[in-house]
């Protein structure tokens, strides 16, 4: 089970890119231009992010998500899969591995990146944002995708980048997996996940030993 921004799809500078463009055309000026408040800014979802942005005016609002929906089909489309992402999902699948996403990322860019990077078909069930009341590090995103997905937490891996989604899997019951390569390595070593990987090829060889199964046997 997998996080989507930092984890499987390398988006960074399209969301900042998006949230500058954004602030510009509502407020005047970019921002988020502090490296630490963009950096917590990355680890909410837009509902609890643009508020700090431009407050909490109604149509101030309403204004910036207009913008940065723009920001964001412009920009996304650049973003792109992490180095072996696809491998590794082939690979998973051959073996067997029901995949999910558990995602704070708004349902509408969440399905158009999976179109957009071609890797929809391997995920069985997906979660976003929008579809639990307490995003992450609450537990509800990843207890809903493993009830999607009909697996038993003690037997998920949860896949992520950062501190909210080690905190998230192990609030769920679920062992979870950093990976180095995303937007808060440090953090996200930090919170002490069961298992740590940098690269895609370093995730398909662990859940190969810890299913005792090699791809497509």
């Amino acid at each position: 089970m997998f996080d989507m921004d930092g984890t499987l799809v390398n988006s960074r500078s399209a969301i900042v890119s998006s949230y500058r463009d954004a602030a510009t055309a509502v407020l005047g000026a970019p921002h988020p231009t502090d490296e630490d408040e963009l950096e917590e800014i990355l680890k909410l979802r837009g509902a609890e992010a643009f508020p700090l942005i431009v407050g909490d005016d109604p149509a101030k609002l309403a204004a910036f998500r207009t913008a940065f929906a723009a920001a964001y089909a412009e920009h996304g489309a650049a973003a792109d899969g992490f180095p072996g992402l696809i491998e590794a999902l082939e690979r998973l699948t051959a073996m067997g591995v029901r995949l999910g996403i558990a995602t704070s990322k708004a349902r509408v860019r969440l399905d158009v990146d999976l179109e957009r990077l071609g890797i929809g078909e391997y995920f069985a069930f997906t979660v976003s944002g929008d579809d639990v009341r307490d995003v992450k590090p609450a537990p509800e995103p990843i207890i809903a995708l493993a009830a999607g997905l009909g697996v038993a937490h003690e037997n998920g891996l949860y896949v992520g980048d950062g501190e909210n989604d080690i905190i998230a899997a192990h609030a769920a019951g679920m062992r979870a997996v950093g990976v180095g390569f995303g937007f808060h390595p440090e953090a996200c070593r930090a919170e002490n996940p069961e298992h740590f990987v940098d690269s895609y090829e370093e995730l398909v060889d662990l859940v190969e030993s810890l299913r005792g199964t090699p791809a497509g046997a």
